[in-house]
Parts: structure tokens; C-alpha cells; sequence
């Protein structure tokens, strides 16, 4: 649906029907990202070794920690390791660990997002899910998002 100034422009679909989402998260996240970044709380040059981030083993390897959090947003962190919710797909086209250093090569996995949210929370110190409210959804006027909807 798109709509101006109270008044729809263009909708498609059952617009009252809820709709599972998995992927918009990357984008919206990105979007508080940059409220934050603004106000000088995250810095998107710090590591993964600085923010003190690593994995179950097997453990990120010291290139891996070399990511930064702008390679996380950009899904070109080098670090391919195992993550929740992928596909058959995803899994087949993971890269090799190691086979590409930080910043190098785009790919789109869960991982790098997954590690944008904590790293979001402990900068920050408030759930994303929260701050996406609050400073995304209600300033702009989603009627219908709640955060039970979320999870």
C-alpha cells in the first residue's frame, strides 16, 4: 500500500490480512541503524573483535572478526557461518568459510543480520524491536504494526 498525506494511492492485495515477512527486516533495521549512527552511538568501523563478537564453535577466525558493522549491513562480512532460519538454498550457496575476506564479497545471508540486531541491542541497550517502534513505526504512522506481531 502506498499512501500520502492520509490518502492511499495505491494498494494491492488483502491489505487487512496479516502477511508473514521475513527479509524487510534488513532494510528496516538498516533504517534505525542510521537514526543511531546519527546520534554517535554506533560506530559502523568498529570490528567484531572490538565489539567483543564471535560465534559457537566452530569460533569466527581472527579474519572473520575483522568485519566491521558497515560489512554487516552490506551483507559483505566474510564470515559464512552456519545461521537460523536458511533455506535449502541458502545453505547450498553459502560460501566457503574463508574463502573471501571481510568486505570483498556481497552475500545476502541471516547471519550478518542476526549479529546487526545484538550488536544494535549492546550499543544501544534497548530491544531493536522496541526502538523500531518507537522510533520508526509510530513516527511514521503504521497503523498496524505490533510489536506481538514480532518475534
Amino acid at each position: 500500500m502506498v499512501a500520502y498525506d492520509g490518502k492511499v494511492f495505491f494498494s494491492w492485495g488483502d491489505t487487512a490480512k496479516d502477511f508473514r515477512i521475513h527479509s524487510i527486516r534488513k532494510p528496516l533495521e538498516s533504517a534505525l541503524y542510521g537514526i543511531h549512527v546519527d546520534r554517535g552511538e554506533i560506530n559502523l568501523d568498529e570490528t567484531l573483535e572490538q565489539l567483543g563478537i564471535d560465534d559457537i564453535p566452530p569460533c569466527l577466525t581472527s579474519a572473520e572478526k575483522q568485519a566491521t558493522v558497515r560489512m554487516l549491513l552490506q551483507a559483505r562480512s566474510g564470515v559464512y557461518h552456519e545461521a537460523a532460519a536458511e533455506d535449502s538454498s541458502m545453505i547450498e550457496l553459502r560460501p566457503q568459510r574463508g574463502s573471501h575476506p571481510p568486505g570483498t564479497f556481497y552475500y545476502y545471508n541471516n547471519w550478518d543480520y542476526s549479529v546487526v540486531t545484538a550488536i544494535f541491542e549492546q550499543k544501544t541497550g534497548i530491544d531493536s524491536l522496541q526502538a523500531f517502534r518507537t522510533e520508526i513505526a509510530d513516527p511514521i504512522g503504521m497503523q498496524d504494526f505490533s510489536l506481538d506481531d514480532c518475534y
